[in-house]
Formats: C-alpha cells, sequence, structure tokens
C-alpha cells in the first residue's frame, strides 16, 4: 500500500511539474503535435517466436485462431524482444528528430527501473505516423508497468499525449510438452501425438483418442523441482501458471492441478472436469484454456500463494482421480507458462556515502558529520544510517539537513538521487581529545547490499577554568591591605586566556579585595597548568577581629564563554600577632644518627589571647638532618603568657666529621591573625669526629710457593666519620722475603687514602703480595701480623701464619749454545744442573743425545759429570741435587777430520726433576749447535834425482805444495843440509840450513790450488854425499815433514904435487862460476821443459801430509812473513862487489861471504 501510494503521488508530482509546461506553450503553436500510439511486442528470433508465441501478446498466430487479448505473457524472462512503438503525428508541421525513451519499471517496487533505454524517431511528416523499435532481453519476471515517453527538443503542440503508460508481463518459464526429461509421469501420462499445438507433441493422461483411460487409478504428472525463491512473497497483481487442454474427462472423474509448499505438502490450485473434444480426426481438435477473476483482473492465469507455494523447492503436478462408473478418452495438455514476480537481485542496488564536512566538538557537547547518501543503482531503496565503532559512553542520533530526526526505519530513496544527512555526535565527558575513527554504514532493502564510509570525528580540546579557594581564609589587621593569592587551572585540553571578574558588591563600606597592581584582568593558562592571581585584602580601621566578609572571583574562557568558574573567597579582619622568643637551652655535640634537643621559650606580647600551631624549619632542606619531634604543635596563650618548646634534631646516619648542621627557627602561625611568625635563626649542633677501621682478611693459614709472588686480600672498611690515611705494616717479615700492595691489580704505594663510606665504595679491597726467595727453607709456618696504623695509632690487627711449601725444581744452563769448529778438533760443551727449589730433590736425571747432519762414525765423544768417569750418551743418569746446590757436565767432543764443511751437530741436553703445579715433573730442553765452518788438507812432495851428480854440477830438487783447505795456509818451509853444500830456490834464492823460507796458498776446498818450487843443490865443498830434507810447518805449527833423500857427487882425483893442488885451489873460482852458470842453464832448460808439455816428473816418493789434530780457529789466519822478493844475504856495507847483479848476489853472496872469512884466505 505505501509503495503504491507513494507511486501515485510521484505521477501527481509530475503532472503538477508538467503543467507550466503546458500553459506556457499555449498560444504559440509549433504545428508539431506527436502522440504515442500502438504498441506491439514480437520475438527477435523465429525459433523464440515459434515457442513461446502461443501465450504471448504477439498476433495474430497464424493456424490457431486464439483471440487477441487471450494471452498470459508479453515476453519470457532473459529472452530477447522487441518492442514496435508507433508514434503519429497529428500536427501540421514535421517534427525534427526526436528521442523515445522506454521504460519498464517493477510493479512490487516504488522505483525499479528493469529498462531505461532511449531510441531516436526520425522526423514525421504532419498527420503522418513513424515506428521506434527497442530491442531489449527482460531481466526479471513479473508483472512491470511500461511507460513510454516522447523527449521533444522543440515545443509539442499538445504533450499531454507525449507519454503512454502500458504494462508488460514477461513469464518466468514455458514449456511445450515436447519432452518429459526431468519430469515424473506415473499412471497413464505420456507424451501424445494424436494433438498438440507447437511442436507436434502434447502431454497426455489416458490411453490415446481411440481409448479411455483405466477406471479406478490415479496418474500424475510432476514438474522437476523449481527454485522459485527469488520470488516476492506478495504481488499487486495475480501470480500462477496457466495452459491449454482438449479431451474430455467425465465426473466424477476429476483432473487436479497441484502446487507443492515450502513445508513439502501439496495443495490444489485448480480442478477441472468437462468435455472440451471428444473427436480430433473429423474436424480437429479444440483447444481451451482458463477465465479466472484474481485481483480485480480476468486473465487465463490459475492463481497460486506466492508466500506459500514460491520457495526453493516448488513444484507443480497434475492429477487424474478415476473410479469405475465412466471411463474417458482422458485430457491433453500443452504450452505451460509460469508466471510471478522475482524479487530484485543485489546488483539492483547500489548506494554510496560521500562525505561532506565534519564539526568536532569538546567532550560532553554535541557534533556533527554530515554526509550524503546516493542511491547510484536502478532501484528505490529504504536506506537506514547507522555508525559503527562509537565509543562507550558517546551518543549519536542521525537528522535531514532540516533538522528533523531520521526515523529509526531510516528513509526512501529514489534511484540516481541523494539524501544529506548529518549524524549527531557527543563525545563522553571524560572522551580523550583528538581523532576518533569510526564507521557510518548505509544499509537498503537487500541484506547484502549497503554502504560504508569511515568518519574521523575530532574531539576538541576543551578549556575548564577551575578556581582553588585559598589554603586558609584571608585576613588581615584593621587599617591595613594584605596580599592572597588564588590559584587559577585549566583542567581542559586546550590552552585559554580566561578573563578575570571581582564581586565585591557584599563587602561593607571600606573593605575591598581587588587585583594586585602587578596583576592582569585575563591570563593565558595551558592545559594542567595552574596560575596564581595575586589579589589584594584592605580592611578599614577600627574593623573588630574575626569579622568576615566575602567576596566573589570569576574566570571566563575568551574562546567558550559558557565555560566559567566562580567560588566565593571569605576574608577576615585580624588581630596583630607579637611573640618574643629566648633561647633556654642550645644543642649539644651529635654524633651519626643520634639526636640532640634546643629549648626555646615563647611569650606573647599582644594585648589579646592568641591560639598558634608551632612548626619547626632548617636553613637548608637538602640535606638529611631532620626534626624528629617538637614537644608541642600547638599553644593557647593569653596576653603576657610564656610557654617552652623543645626542638629535637636527628643526625644523619652518614654524618661526616666536617659536616655542618643546618640552622632551626621556630614558625607560629596564628589562627587569630592569620600572621606567621618566625624566630631567629639557632645554630645547630657540633658533630662529633669518630675514627674507627675494621680490617679483614681471608686467611689464617697460607700456603706460600716460595719465588711465587702470592696475595692474601685484605678489606679495610672506614667505619668512622673522617677520612683517614691508613698504613698498612706487616710484622715478623723475614729479611729476604718482598711484600708489596695492590689494588685492582694494580700496585699501590703506602699509606692509602681511606674515605669515609659516604664519599666511596666500602669495604676497600687490597691485596697483600708476598714473595719468598726460592731457597726460602720449608717446614716451619712463619708468624706474621698486618696492622692497620691511623698515624701511630693501631686501629685494627690481624695475625696468620705462612708455611712455604717445599719446592723441588730443577735448573739448566749451558755456558753457551754454538761453536764453530775445523774438522778435526776438539770441541767441550759445558753446563749445569743445579736445585731451583728449597727441598733435596734426589730423582733429578740427566740425558745427553748428540745429533749430526753427516754420519760421523769416526766422531769421538766424552761425557762426565763433576770431572767424573765417562757416561754414556742417549741414557738418563740420575743425579741427586741437594737444597740449592749444583752439578757440572761436560761433553768433550772430537770432529773427525774429514767431517765436511757445513756439518751440524746438536748436543741435546734434556733434565727431568721435580714437580709443577700439575704435579707433573719439570722437563728441561736445552741444545748446542756445533757447526764445522773450516777444514785443512794441504800436502807437500818434493822430486828428487836419482843419478850422482857429476863433479862440479848440481842437483835440481821440486817441492809440490797443494791445498784443498777452506781457508789460507801460510806455510815455512826449511832445508837441512850439510853446511858446506847450497840451495838456491826459484823466488826464493839461496837457502841456509835451517832457514826458513814463507809460502802462502790461497783458500781451496773446491779447488785444489798448487805451487812448485825449484830448487838447485850444488856442492861448494863438504862431503860429496848426504842427506837432505825439506820440513814445511804451518802457521799454526803442524809439520809437514818429508823424507830425507841422499845426494852424492863424484869425487874429484886428487893431483900429485904442489902445482895441482895449485891449480885445483887456483881453478876454484872458475869451478864455482862454471857451476852458476850450469844451474842456470839447467833451470831455464828445466822451465822451457815444463812449458812445453805442462806435466811435472814423477815424484821419488809420497807426498807428506799434515797429520794430528790441527787447532781450533774462528777465522782464516794469513802468513806472518810473506814470500820476499830479496833473498839474497845482507849486503855488504861497501854494497854490492863490484860487476856483480843482485842476482848474482842473490844466488852467490853467501859463497862470496864465506870466501871473505879469514879462515879462508
Amino acid at each position: 500500500m505505501r509503495q503504491r501510494l507513494t507511486a501515485t503521488v510521484l505521477m501527481c508530482l509530475l503532472l503538477a511539474a508538467s503543467a507550466p509546461l503546458t500553459q506556457a506553450t499555449e498560444g504559440r503553436s509549433s504545428g508539431v503535435d506527436l502522440s504515442v500510439g500502438d504498441l506491439a511486442f514480437s520475438y527477435s528470433t523465429s525459433a523464440d517466436e515459434g515457442k513461446y508465441r502461443m501465450f504471448s501478446s504477439n498476433h495474430p498466430i497464424p493456424g490457431f485462431n486464439r483471440p487477441a487479448s487471450l494471452y498470459v505473457i508479453d515476453g519470457v524472462v532473459n529472452v530477447p524482444i522487441e518492442l514496435d512503438v508507433s508514434i503519429e503525428n497529428k500536427g501540421t508541421t514535421s517534427s525534427p528528430v526526436t528521442d523515445v525513451r522506454l521504460l519498464v519499471l517493477h510493479d512490487e517496487y516504488e522505483r525499479f527501473e528493469i529498462v531505461n533505454m532511449t531510441e531516436p524517431l526520425n522526423s514525421v511528416s504532419g498527420a503522418s505516423s513513424g515506428t521506434v523499435k527497442f530491442q531489449f532481453t527482460p531481466t526479471y519476471a513479473g508483472n512491470h508497468s511500461l511507460q513510454v515517453n516522447i523527449l521533444s527538443a522543440t515545443p509539442d503542440d499538445n504533450p499531454s499525449n507525449d507519454e503512454r503508460n502500458s504494462r508488460m508481463t514477461v513469464g518466468a518459464s514455458y514449456w511445450n510438452c515436447d519432452t518429459l526429461q526431468n519430469w515424473t509421469a506415473t499412471g497413464e501420462w505420456s507424451l501424445s501425438t494424436d494433438t498438440s499445438i507447437s511442436f507436434g507433441t502434447s502431454c497426455h493422461v489416458g490411453n490415446g483418442d481411440a481409448s479411455t483411460y483405466s477406471a479406478n487409478s490415479i496418474s500424475r504428472l510432476t514438474s522437476p523441482t523449481l527454485n522459485f525463491a527469488d520470488g516476492l512473497t506478495f504481488g499487486t497483481r495475480t501470480m500462477g501458471l496457466s495452459f491449454f487442454y482438449t479431451g474430455s474427462v467425465v465426473a466424477p472423474d476429476r483432473v487436479s492441478v497441484e502446487a507443492k509448499t515450502s513445508t513439502g505438502a501439496w495443495e490444489e490450485l485448480i480442478g477441472y472436469s468437462g468435455t472440451v473434444d471428444q473427436d480430433f480426426l473429423t474436424d480437429g481438435a479444440s483447444w481451451n484454456t482458463f477465465s479466472i477473476e484474481s485481483g480485480g483482473h480476468v486473465s487465463p492465469v490459475i492463481p497460486l500463494a506466492p508466500a506459500r507455494h514460491l520457495h526453493a523447492n516448488s513444484a507443480f503436478r497434475w492429477t487424474l482421480n478415476t473410479d469405475a462408473s465412466v471411463q474417458d478418452i482422458g485430457l491433453w495438455m500443452d504450452e505451460v507458462v509460469i508466471l510471478y514476480d522475482q524479487a530484485a537481485r543485489s546488483e539492483a542496488y547500489g548506494v554510496q556515502v560521500q562525505g561532506l564536512g565534519t564539526t568536532g566538538a569538546v567532550p560532553g557537547a554535541w557534533g556533527s558529520v554530515d554526509l550524503r547518501i546516493l542511491n547510484d543503482g536502478n532501484i528505490s531503496t529504504d536506506i537506514v544510517p547507522g555508525v559503527e565503532g562509537l565509543p562507550a559512553g558517546w551518543d549519536t542520533y542521525t537528522t535531514f539537513m532540516d533538522g528533523s530526526s531520521v526515523p529509526a526505519s531510516g528513509f526512501n530513496l529514489l534511484p540516481g538521487t541523494s539524501m544529506d544527512v548529518s549524524v549527531r555526535i557527543k563525545p563522553d565527558a571524560n572522551a580523550t581529545v583528538g581523532l576518533v575513527p569510526m564507521t557510518f554504514n548505509a544499509t537498503t532493502d537487500h541484506p547484502d547490499v549497503y554502504a560504508t564510509g569511515p568518519v574521523g570525528f575530532t574531539v576538541l580540546a576543551d578549556r575548564l577554568p577551575v578556581l582553588q579557594e585559598p589554603e586558609s581564609r584571608p585576613s588581615c589587621p584593621a587599617q591595613q591591605s594584605c596580599p592572597f593569592v588564588v590559584t587559577l587551572g585549566n583542567q581542559g585540553g586546550a590552552s585559554d586566556v580566561f578573563d578575570l571578574s571581582i564581586d565585591t558588591a557584599l563587602l561593607p563600606t571600606g573593605w575591598d579585595v581587588a587585583f594586585a597592581w602587578s596583576q592582569a584582568s585575563s591570563m593565558l593558562v595551558r592545559p594542567g597548568e595552574e596560575v596564581e592571581i595575586d589579589l589584594l585584602l584592605t580592611v578599614p580601621a577600627g574593623a573588630q577581629p574575626d569579622t568576615v566578609h566575602t567576596s566573589t572571583l570569576t574566570a571566563t574562557a575568551q574562546n567558550d564563554t559558557t565555560r566559567s568558574d566562580t567560588i566565593d573567597v571569605d576574608v577576615a579582619a585580624s588581630m596583630v600577632t607579637e611573640l618574643d622568643f629566648t633561647l633556654s637551652s642550645g644543642f649539644t655535640p651529635v654524633e651519626a644518627g643520634t639526636t640532640t634537643v634546643l629549648t626555646v621559650d615563647v611569650q606573647n606580647l599582644a594585648d589579646r589571647p592568641d591560639i598558634l600551631s608551632v612548626t619547626a624549619e632548617l636553613s637548608d632542606d637538602s640535606t638529611e638532618w631532620t626534626i624528629e619531634s617538637l614537644s608541642r604543635t600547638s599553644a593557647v596563650m593569653t596576653a603576657g603568657a610564656t610557654v617552652s618548646v623543645s626542638i629535637t634534631l636527628r643526625a644523619p646516619a652518614g654524618l661526616l666529621a666536617n659536616d655542618v648542621a643546618p640552622d632551626v627557627r621556630l614558625v607560629m602561625e596564628s589562627d587569630r591573625s592569620g600572621m606567621s611568625v618566625q624566630s631567629p635563626w639557632w645554630v645547630g649542633p657540633d658533630v662529633v669526629e669518630v675514627r674507627e677501621i675494621d680490617m679483614t682478611a681471608d686467611v689464617e693459614m697460607l700456603r706460600l710457593m716460595p719465588g711465587v709472588a702470592t696475595g692474601v686480600h685484605v678489606n679495610v672498611t672506614n667505619l668512622g666519620n673522617a677520612d683517614v690515611d691508613l698504613d698498612l705494616i706487616v710484622d715478623g717479615l723475614p729479611s729476604s722475603w718482598s711484600t708489596w700492595w695492590r689494588v685492582n691489580e694494580e700496585n699501590i704505594s703506602m699509606p692509602v687514602q681511606l674515605t669515609t663510606l659516604q664519599h666511596a665504595d666500602q669495604p676497600l679491597s687490597l691485596e697483600l703480595m708476598l714473595l719468598a726467595p726460592t731457597n726460602a727453607p720449608a717446614g716451619s709456618p712463619v708468624t706474621l701480623g698486618l696492622q692497620a696504623l691511623d698515624g701511630s695509632e693501631e686501629q685494627s690487627r690481624h695475625d696468620f701464619e705462612v708455611l712455604v711449601l717445599p719446592v723441588r725444581k730443577p735448573g739448566l744452563e749451558l755456558e753457551s749454545t754454538m761453536t764453530a769448529v775445523r774438522a778435526g778438533d776438539t770441541v767441550s760443551i759445558n753446563g749445569t744442573v743445579m736445585n731451583l727449589g728449597n727441598a733435596p730433590d734426589s730423582d733429578v736425571f740427566i740425558e745427553v743425545t748428540v745429533r749430526s747432519t753427516q754420519d760421523l762414525t769416526e766422531m769421538v765423544t766424552f761425557l762426565s759429570i763433576d770431572d767424573g768417569s765417562g757416561l754414556a750418551l742417549d741414557t738418563p743418569h740420575v743425579i741427586g741435587l741437594g737444597t740449592g746446590s749444583e752439578r757440572t757436565f761436560q761433553l768433550d767432543l772430537q770432529v773427525p777430520a774429514a767431517a765436511p764443511l757445513g756439518t751440524r751437530i746438536v748436543v741435546e741436553v734434556k733434565v727431568q726433576g721435580g714437580l709443577d703445579d700439575e704435579n707433573r715433573p719439570y722437563t728441561l730442553e736445552m741444545s748446542h749447535l756445533v757447526e764445522v765452518d773450516q777444514r785443512r788438507e794441504v800436502g807437500v812432495n818434493w822430486i828428487v834425482p836419482n843419478a850422482q851428480a857429476a863433479l862440479g854440477g848440481s842437483h835440481q830438487l821440486t817441492v809440490e805444495y797443494a791445498s784443498s783447505s777452506s781457508f789460507e795456509e801460510n806455510l815455512s818451509m826449511t832445508f837441512s843440509y850439510p853446511p858446506e853444500w847450497a840451495v838456491v830456490c826459484d823466488g826464493i834464492g839461496a837457502l841456509g840450513p835451517e832457514t826458513a823460507a814463507y809460502v802462502s796458498l790461497e783458500a781451496g776446498h773446491i779447488v785444489t790450488v798448487e805451487r812448485n818450487i825449484g830448487c838447485t843443490v850444488v856442492q861448494n865443498g863438504g862431503p860429496a854425499m848426504g842427506e837432505i830434507a825439506v820440513t814445511v810447518v804451518t802457521d799454526d805449527g803442524v809439520e809437514l815433514v818429508t823424507t830425507p833423500t841422499t845426494l852424492s857427487w863424484e869425487e874429484p882425483v886428487e893431483p900429485e904435487g904442489f902445482n895441482g893442488t895449485v891449480i885445483a885451489f887456483g881453478g876454484g873460482g872458475l869451478l864455482l862460476l862454471a857451476a852458476g852458470i850450469t844451474v842456470l842453464l839447467m833451470r831455464r832448460k828445466h822451465d822451457q821443459h815444463l812449458g812445453e808439455d805442462g806435466s811435472e816428473p814423477t815424484p821419488s816418493g809420497p807426498p807428506v801430509s799434515a797429520s794430528g789434530p790441527p787447532a781450533t780457529v774462528a777465522q782464516t789466519v794469513h802468513a806472518e812473513h810473506p814470500v820476499q822478493q830479496h833473498r839474497g844475504p845482507p849486503l855488504p856495507e861497501t854494497g854490492l862487489p863490484e860487476g856483480w847483479t843482485m842476482e848474482q848476489w842473490e844466488h852467490y853472496g853467501p859463497q862470496w861471504l864465506a870466501q871473505q872469512q879469514p879462515d879462508n884466505q
């Protein structure tokens, strides 16, 4: 009813809106009068037309003489359809191209546009017509309204005929009885080809047109389950089904049409008995349908009850009940159509929420959020606004913009329209200032369609002035002005300036309460802050004490004048308090944590009684001194009366000797005058100095390892109240022991400054380090005393004993760790094993091992301890060590002469004994490196003649030197021969017997260095046969001696007589000269011989080599005397003899000198 009423009102509004247009166009004829004419539906395809046309409004139907008005539907849901609209121009002037709009509206909603489309109409000449074709697919089944409007852009002479309203009915289901698939047929129901309307078959109950149905039978045809849950439970027009039927059923046999309810029961919609046609062969079949009045309309539709029959499991059935009396040919049925109003689906709805603005509010006040709700769907809907997320304690309601409240059921909103609303919100009085998020929700008629929008409501900061009365009533003596203070606070969330005003209307003449001269009448107060308002009370002369009057103070916020606070300020006239204070007894000296008392006499000098409250205060409240008690806290004193007040003062627990106590005074407040009177300051008590040290140690018996510094932990605490220079002394300490002190592993010196507990962490942890020498005797405890001295006064003492532990620890020393040696030398390695402990150790052993980089099987070693007998290598030898004793050992090692250069000999010494901290024996290992860095290999050989030399002739000798030594060899060569003979050597000259000549050979080693020296032996006299030997000695005394050899000359024949002798004597000089020449010629010949073939003569015997152990040398030793260029005897004082050359002198000078001797004359 409400929806129909709304539609009626809407129509009236439309008509009213068009009236002015009609009036405006009157008198201004355009000659165009377009009018909406006939409407005709048709299906878009021939298949759809052949399937649905029998019950559709399209007419005529070839071969079927159904009346044009006998139809049920105009189309089928979701099946395309065309609407031809005839537009007639009743005017005389051709119309311009004009738009024509088609609206299909759902009947069961206030405004549900199922179809809204516009098509152009070409120009229509006057007195002629045109057609507009609309093609669309209806999406909702049911009874709908249809509206066609001509949207002319030019004035129309008669606008009243520009619109036409009609109906459009859309079927929900259409069945042609062409199949029974998914249907249920029992009894005698089946498809029949006896007669049909559309597709050659029909549904038949019976046994054909040539027979009859059975007696006493029930036959049913049941449709498949039909989901009609989207059907509306109410409707303005009939919903139901219809079909064509023919044949004959004789009563009491009966065909009933039934519908299934939501509870599963079957309800009959209509029953039928009678005859339509019993003869199909003669004139064909005649078909009939129904004509039923329902809802004020007559139609072929069999009504159903939508509330009971439209549901998810809807179904229909046709039942034939027969008895035994009479049978007939039965019923044929075709073209079954079902019609119901479908409910709007969610996609038809559309709603949006748009924000317009917000007005915040302070806590406890109303604010608003303005919103626009837009229906952008195709259907009208009821909108119910609401707010989600509203904090607890808040209030809200929704209004239209004119201020009227939105009903709880909401309001209806047509498609394409909007409505502005205001959501009124009132925060809780204790709401927090700031933005509070919440959600606005607009629901529609469809449960799944709604719109939400975030809403941010701002709780504005409030300004709440709060005035606080003075703690005590302001008072002032007569004929005086006294200041007092009132506190103004802001308990809101916003800063504001508050205007101040004073109402003194209730004050008597002469009394006044006003702002102080420095007080402004407006004050800025921030949230949570408090400010003081300075006021001044004036009391006139003659005012009686204790007289009380009232004034009023008001504070008002400038930004919100509704925010204000007012208080009554009571003021009074007071008496004048006058007191006298006399010190009766002062404080006594005090120690930490104790109390002391000061007593004062107080006298009332006023001429009136007074009531006083008594307190005391300290000059410095930051200290830990406290006023423990007062002997009285109040005093009622008559004029001239005296009372005694004692102040008990307690010292801090951590009182120091140099601390200064605060001063003390009394403060007396008069209840009658309101005056506060302070006494003079009295000096605080003196502090007693306390000097006390506590010392503790963590040891009573200390086990001390000699040679190892051991710590004793000592804690000292200053229990006094003065700093102390503390000296810690150890009594009874042996003179060879050492002590020192450490703090945090750092050495310190005494005395140590120990501050009080209040100035440093206590106790102070120190460490006494004790060090006993390694030879400190073990066994007997040593008693030590630890003293803590404050100057010369002993503050604390701790005695303890020290037990020196036995230590058995061997030591090992080598005199050197490396020796360079020459092959063939002997080297001694010396070392010492000592007892480093303080107790004997009989289990110490020593083991010596010799290793070499070369195979030195000829090396000779000898190990001894304390010069004792030889000991084996590679074998442990136990040696006992007494306390503090030591033993020496020596290893003599002879390096073979054949040891190659670079040979490394390692002597390893291992000593084991004693026990370490982990009860394992100490193992000491040291090594000595012997390196062969020199090697001697030098040889001497000579070649001597075998034949006898001719008389006056000479023997040629060759001395051959060969050296592979790694250093330079400096050799001395000496000949032994009869003194009458002469030896002359190349590059040396004449060598007398046992006269040395020096020869240097460079270092060889890899390449042998060789040198040959040729010598000539001449017999100047003496025996014709004798031995000659050459001796070669190294510069370090090693002799290289050749085997002596015998040389001989032919003996001369002795002449007879004096003349022969004379001749022989006289010819001696000639013989000597000849011999010299012969020697030179032979030497030259010998040299030439050597130069030609480069070979030496075969030696006559084996070479002579150095033998015996050479001395050890660290570097190459050069020869002391190099080979001399001048080899002859010293020259005479007169120089060379006349006619001689230097070469002659070198060879024959000795003979000349011999001849000059007196014995040879």
